[in-house]
């Protein structure tokens, strides 16, 4: 009986022990087997050297999910292709809780794509100098971090990825080097060195003496010029321009305080309408067309009377050429002019 008893007392500690690790294990996983969950995928064209199974995604250094499988995209798709011609990606796949992606969370296929499209990548980021590493999930500019080209359909909601910033450096750092490379680095030290003899040679080739000379006097001149301006601008006649100008502003000033002067737009406008006025006027335009009618009938008379006016010019000339002769004989013969004999008589023919 004592050794059924104990055999009863083992069962029943082995029955416990048992209850309380599954509850333990409950308690424990509990919360990984009711929280949502979302697997996505990237895939990466670098090295994911300290990224193992199991290491952390963070968006922004907040914990999401952690990576679940590692591989190559070539075992999953284009599996119709020769394995030379399949795309040498790294296929990294993670499990995201959902309830923790913020305005992530929803996993909208279009949504998704328009958060790709403003830059949602994922990259591998290294944890301090351990040499371990974890995927970062950030925005980034779209234009310097386009997506890797694939062709074929992601089977799990597929977010981009971005090259590590280290792996940038080293790229920047492999572009330096081979462009310090490619250069001619003796050809470039051959030129500068060329560059510094010529210098030096045109540097001893130069009137040093000379230019100092013409600097010297440059400046005598240009302290002269300074001095002369100097006594110009402080001079009698400076300050009287200047007194005759501030004499002129104020009397400027004050015609145009002037409440005449205010008026005067309003006069001229005043006399431009009397002369508009003047000129639309019917009494003017009667009195040029009576001017007209005269200057009319005048040209009439003058030309119908042309050929009697031409004679009586004639007659005035010859008028005028018989007095000149008459006061010419007077002056040379004043006796005989007044106490002549009287001309002959002329005869008619009959």
């Amino acid at each position: 009986m004592a050794t059924k008893a104990n055999y009863f007392k083992l069962g029943l500690f082995i029955l416990a022990a048992i209850a309380i690790g599954v509850a333990m294990v409950l308690a424990l996983g509990a919360g990984k087997l009711f929280q949502r969950t979302v697997t996505l995928e990237t895939y990466i064209d670098d090295s994911v050297q300290g990224l193992d199974i199991g290491s952390k995604v963070r968006y922004r250094g907040v914990l999401l999910g952690e990576v679940k499988r590692l591989g190559f995209t070539a075992e999953r798709y284009e599996l119709d292709k020769p394995l030379g011609q399949r795309k040498p990606y790294v296929l990294v796949e993670a499990v995201l809780n959902m309830d923790r992606l913020g305005p992530l969370g929803d996993v909208d296929v279009a949504l998704m794509q328009q958060y790709i499209d403003q830059g949602l990548r994922i990259r591998v980021a290294p944890q301090g100098i351990t040499g371990i590493n974890y995927l970062e999930l950030d925005f980034v500019d779209p234009l310097f971090n386009p997506p890797l080209p694939i062709d074929w359909q992601p089977l799990n909601p597929y977010i981009p990825s971005a090259r590590a910033k280290l792996v940038q450096f080293t790229n920047q750092i492999d572009s330096v080097l081979r462009s310090l490379e490619e250069a001619d680095i003796k050809k470039l030290a051959d030129d500068i060195d060329t560059l510094v003899q010529t210098a030096t040679r045109k540097l001893d080739a130069l009137p040093v003496e000379k230019l100092g000379a013409d600097a010297t006097t440059l400046l005598a001149e240009v302290r002269g010029t300074n001095r002369k301006l100097a006594e110009l601008v402080g001079g009698e006649e400076t300050r009287l321009a200047i007194a005759e100008l501030r004499a002129a502003a104020v009397r400027l000033r004050q015609v145009l305080a002037n409440p005449s002067f205010d008026t005067l737009p309003d006069d001229v406008v005043s006399a431009a309408n009397r002369v508009r006025a003047l000129a639309d006027s019917e009494r003017l335009h009667r009195a040029i067309a009576n001017l007209d009618s005269i200057l009319a009938r005048l040209d009439q008379t003058l030309a119908g009377s042309e050929h009697d006016i031409a004679a009586t010019l004639s007659n005035l000339r010859q008028t005028t050429e018989n007095l000149r002769e008459l006061t010419e004989a007077a002056r040379r013969y004043p006796a005989g002019t007044l106490f002549g004999e009287p001309p002959a008589p002329v005869r008619r023919s009959e």
